[in-house]
């Protein structure tokens, strides 16, 4: 029983670790950090 509830943890953690991890992905590969300021843009 122990070994079995153990092995559900393990097995949830991990899906939520690659769930996390594939958002982050996602995140970074979809930004666009590159935005320039319009021409008549004065600071």
């Amino acid at each position: 029983m122990l070994k079995r509830t153990i092995n559900l943890l393990i097995t949830l953690a991990l899906y939520e670790l690659g769930k996390y991890l594939t958002e982050q992905l996602i995140i970074v590969l979809t930004a666009n950090d590159s935005v320039e300021a319009p021409n008549d843009f004065c600071i």
